[in-house]
């Protein structure tokens, strides 16, 4: 930074108890590039989110092109719109809490069967949701295992995580695939599938973005905000919105609307809070046959499904909603 001709900002900390130096600049290579003889264009997908650094660089903003490419094939999009949709929230100790997230995720796979021909899901998360809704669908994939090496849950998490989260997602009727944030620039796996849901804002941490957006004369809230919805958007390309030649639908979980989608028709709906009381995968007719096609009696079926022999004959007249851990 002292040796090169880009302004810097530094800033020191010491509260890990060790003295730390960080550095903000410019990319050497972006800034020479944008110093060549004649008109310099530059191409990106988020562009926006480098006109502040372009600006460091020529001391004025410069000419900016938004172009916006019309879908391939009709696209509904959908936010279900909460604020608790945070890594402090559902992530508070760096490992997910499935008590604070299965309601989105059972609204969301909601949301995707209100299309009977879907069959094709892609959920897309932070990555240690992401690990654990792989390890559910399918634990012994190689690309599985290679995620669980190297994430923070441990095996007991997991465990856990089959049995709380297994059930629902076993609601899907078809097949569901899997991503994180951060790692799906340039990926077509998903291009086949019938719908995207991303879960969760994807802000970056504070810590790391503040003394970026003080350097770039930016307010950090509004920097998060942008990174987040750059990100977001760079997941639901991954549907190839823009080649597609059958229709599509894409859902965002959270409070920030995907980069992008802003002047686009967006069906905006409130996340429900709690539990829906009467979510069933089945009626009382179709477990009552279920029952008598395993050749069961009242009493032994529910001490198989570790309920009593009272609540398992009201779920069969319907008196009850069937949960759906019964129900699978």
């Amino acid at each position: 930074a002292l040796g090169g001709a880009v302004p810097f900002a530094v800033r020191l900390d010491d509260r890990s108890g060790d003295r730390a130096a960080s550095v903000v600049t410019l990319n050497t290579d972006f800034t020479l590039a944008l110093a060549h003889e004649g008109p310099v264009v530059v191409l990106d997908a988020n562009a926006g989110l480098h006109r502040a650094a372009i600006a460091k660089v020529f001391g004025a903003e410069p000419a900016f092109v938004d172009l916006a490419v019309a879908d391939g094939a009709p696209i509904a999009r959908a936010v279900l719109a909460t604020a608790s949709a945070t890594r402090k929230a559902w992530m508070p100790r760096g490992v997910p809490d499935w008590q604070a997230i299965l309601p989105a995720l059972r609204a969301a796979l909601a949301w995707a069967a209100e299309d009977p021909s879907a069959q094709r899901l892609a959920l897309i998360a932070p990555k240690e949701i992401h690990v654990a809704l792989a390890h559910c669908l399918a634990p012994t994939a190689p690309e599985t295992l290679v995620l669980v090496q190297h994430s923070r849950l441990s095996r007991r998490a997991l465990d856990e995580v089959r049995r709380t989260v297994g059930p629902t997602l076993a609601t899907w009727r078809g097949e569901i695939v899997t991503g994180h944030y951060g790692a799906l620039e340039g990926l077509d796996h998903m291009s086949g599938c019938d719908a995207t849901v991303t879960l969760m804002d994807p802000r970056p941490n504070l810590g790391d973005e503040q003394l970026r957006a003080e350097y770039l004369g930016l307010d950090v809230d509004g920097r998060l905000d942008a990174l987040a919805a750059a990100e977001l958007q760079q997941a639901h390309g991954r549907l190839r919105t823009i080649h597609r030649t059958r229709p599509g639908r894409q859902l965002h979980v959270g409070a920030v609307v995907p980069a992008g989608w802003p002047g686009l028709a967006v069906d905006v709906r409130r996340l429900p809070v709690g539990r829906p009381r009467t979510a069933a995968a089945m009626t009382g007719a179709e477990l009552a046959q279920a029952r008598e096609a395993l050749g069961m009696g009242l009493r032994e079926l529910a001490r198989a499904l570790g309920t009593s022999d009272t609540t398992l004959r009201r779920y069969e007249s319907g008196e009850r909603a069937i949960p759906m851990e019964i129900a699978t």
